[in-house]
């Protein structure tokens, strides 16, 4: 949300569907009036982004850790 990116989805129907589009403003006026959906929204949120951190921490470990090889080869090669 934030700063106007547009998410995509794909969805398939067994039988009749009516699809609605929510705006940003009339959002926050739902999670005003429904406080539990907010909280619900807010924990699905926070599982998905631990979920995703994990990855790049080790991403971020394995790029380290290898750079630290090469400069330590480096030292010794020259």
């Amino acid at each position: 949300m934030g700063s106007g990116n547009r998410r995509t989805a794909s969805v398939r129907s067994v039988g009749y569907s009516d699809l609605f589009c929510l705006s940003k403003e009339d959002l926050w006026e739902v999670l005003k009036e429904y406080p539990a959906v907010r909280v619900k929204l807010e924990s699905i949120a926070v599982k998905r982004l631990e979920k995703h951190k994990k990855p790049l921490i080790q991403q971020s470990k394995m790029k380290f850790s290898s750079s630290k090889k090469t400069k330590n080869l480096n030292f010794l090669f020259s």
